[in-house]
């Protein structure tokens, strides 16, 4: 009996202690009747979005289900927890189907050590903007947030994210 009690206390701290991920659906994008060729909206952190040992990578994931090929161009602002420095990654996917596995598209890694703005896009002509299209026709894209190194920090906290995907020429 004593044996079996301290698997189960083992088990519940090995569940307990592994870090948990966060996805965040930010649904079907909506047309604006003023932005014919692109479409952008922002998101304002929660005090969920924050990247620490207990919770290790948060996905954004968007349906874009637009006909043309597009680009795109996410800025995230995000700020140290506790004031030291931490080390993230930031990454874009896009998969066609729910069924499918995702497909990495991007990727760059960060030290936060304060208020930091993080960019990744998909245009290499930063002259004109939405020259250059994914090599795929996306359907769902998704954009990663994952703690690399912690550090003598508690982690990091996602303050705000904008999002522009616009069609490509």
């Amino acid at each position: 009996m004593k044996k079996l009690l301290s698997i189960l206390i083992s088990l519940f701290f090995v569940f307990a202690l592994i870090a948990q991920d966060r996805t965040v659906d930010l649904g079907a994008l909506r047309a604006d009747p003023t932005a014919k060729n692109s479409l952008t909206w922002d998101y304002s952190g929660v005090a969920a979005d924050t990247l620490t040992a207990n919770q290790d990578t948060i996905q954004f994931v968007k349906n874009v289900n637009k006909s043309f090929p597009y680009g795109y161009y996410f800025r995230a602002t995000v700020d140290t927890i506790a004031g030291a420095v931490t080390l993230i990654s930031v990454e874009t996917y896009g998969r066609m189907f729910d069924s499918q596995s995702w497909t990495q598209i991007d990727s760059t890694a960060t030290a936060v050590a304060g208020k930091t703005n993080i960019v990744i896009e998909s245009f290499t002509d930063s002259t004109s903007m939405f020259r250059n299209s994914l090599d795929a026709h996306w359907k769902q894209i998704m954009l990663e947030f994952q703690l690399t190194t912690v550090g003598t920090g508690k982690g990091v906290k996602i303050d705000n994210i904008d999002f522009l995907i616009g069609e490509t020429k």
